[in-house]
C-alpha cells in the first residue's frame, strides 16, 4: 500500500514540476497565439491528472483504494452493475442521482433518487450530500460517468456509476 502512495504522490510532484517549468513568456505573434492556447490546453489537462491523483491519494488514506482499472482508465470512480449498485445503496446508505434528461426521467427513475440533469450539475453542486456515497446514473451509463468524474475532481469521494445505466437497473421504478 505505501510504495503506490509513495509513487502516486512522486508522480504528482513531478507533473507539478513539469507544469511550472513550461510556464514561460510565449511570443506575441499568430504562432505564440496558438502556443499560449497549447498550453493551456496542456495545463488544463495536467491539471485535471493532478486532481485524479490527488483523489487517489485521499481514497488511499479513507482506506478505499482505487482499482488497477480505475488507474489504467483515470478513473476516480467506482463501475458498478444494477445488484452491486443495490448494495452499495444499502450498505452505505449511497445516495441515488439521476442526470438524465426530463424526458427520460418521465419512464421512471430509481425510488428516491435524486433528479439533476447533467446540464445542471455544476450550478447545482450546494445540492449533492457530500457526508455519504453517491450513485449516479443515467440512460446508458456515459454520461453518468463524466459527472462521477467531474464530481471527482470536484471533491466529492465516494462515487459509483451504474454502468450500463438504466438497462442495468432491474429493480422497480416511480414516476416522478
Amino acid at each position: 500500500m505505501l510504495p503506490l502512495y509513495l509513487s502516486i504522490a512522486a508522480l504528482i510532484l513531478a507533473l507539478l514540476a513539469w507544469r511550472r517549468s513550461s510556464q514561460g513568456a510565449a511570443p506575441s505573434s499568430d504562432a505564440g497565439r496558438d502556443a499560449r492556447r497549447s498550453l493551456a490546453a496542456d495545463n488544463e489537462r495536467l491539471a485535471d491528472r493532478v486532481a485524479v491523483q490527488e483523489r487517489w491519494i485521499a481514497m488511499l488514506i479513507a482506506g478505499h483504494p482505487p482499482t488497477p482499472e480505475m488507474i489504467a482508465e483515470g478513473r476516480v470512480f467506482f463501475d458498478v452493475d444494477g445488484p452491486r449498485a443495490r448494495e452499495v445503496a444499502r450498505e452505505k446508505q449511497a445516495q441515488w442521482l439521476d442526470v438524465r434528461t426530463e424526458g427520460e426521467v418521465q419512464a421512471g427513475m430509481v425510488p428516491g433518487a435524486q433528479w439533476i440533469p447533467m446540464d445542471q450539475i455544476e450550478e447545482r453542486l450546494d445540492e449533492l450530500p457530500q457526508d455519504r456515497p453517491l450513485i449516479v446514473y443515467c440512460a446508458g451509463g456515459v454520461r453518468s460517468a463524466n459527472v462521477c468524474h467531474f464530481l471527482g475532481t470536484r471533491g466529492f469521494h465516494g462515487l459509483y456509476n451504474l454502468e450500463g445505466g438504466m438497462s442495468a437497473w432491474d429493480g422497480t421504478l416511480v414516476r416522478p
